[in-house]
């Protein structure tokens, strides 16, 4: 492994890392390197805490639980933004249903991939993306269009099969 990536992994891995700095660190890495992106992805995802932790627990005064679930979310997030979620789509849906309180912090920060199809984003609402863009939404101070993905519109992915769906063409090969 190079010296680059091995650095890009140190800031991803870093729960001490500022928000802005982990996403950037992750969208070089996928770019970068997509194989040993996704693996730390899904190895930061396997991780703990499996359950979302409350705000200011007494027994963790240093909150490092807090900063290991939002390292959790961030790869999550990474994941779903990234072009390899098309072929892991799977997995990362697997991981998505395993706790609801994971699915809704990932949704209320990703930003799916475009090349998505509306059977992934019809996955995505039975996981709660539709409720969580509610509240994205509201925070982006944007109006929320019923029946859409994205605050204020069409979800990128869907936009790429509208036309397909419009004429019964699924967009599969």
């Amino acid at each position: 492994m190079d010296e680059h990536v091995a650095q890009l992994l140190a800031v991803v891995h870093d729960r001490a890392a500022l928000t802005d700095a982990r996403d950037a660190a992750w969208s070089e890495l996928f770019e970068y390197d997509a194989l040993i992106a996704s693996s730390a992805a899904f190895d930061l995802l396997a991780g703990e805490p499996r359950i979302k932790p409350s705000r200011a627990l007494v027994v963790d005064p240093g909150d490092t639980a807090r900063r290991h679930w939002e390292a959790r979310v961030a790869a999550a997030a990474a994941l779903l933004a990234s072009p390899v979620v098309v072929q892991l789509f799977d997995e990362l849906r697997d991981e998505l249903a395993e706790d609801a309180d994971l699915a809704a912090d990932v949704f209320t920060t990703a930003t799916p991939h475009p090349g998505l199809t509306a059977q992934h984003f019809a996955v995505l609402r039975t996981l709660g993306w539709q409720r969580a863009d509610r509240s994205s939404a509201r925070q982006l101070g944007q109006p929320f269009v019923e029946g859409h993905d994205t605050p204020g519109g069409v979800a990128p992915g869907e936009q790429a099969v509208a036309g397909h769906l419009a004429t019964g063409d699924s967009g599969q090969s």
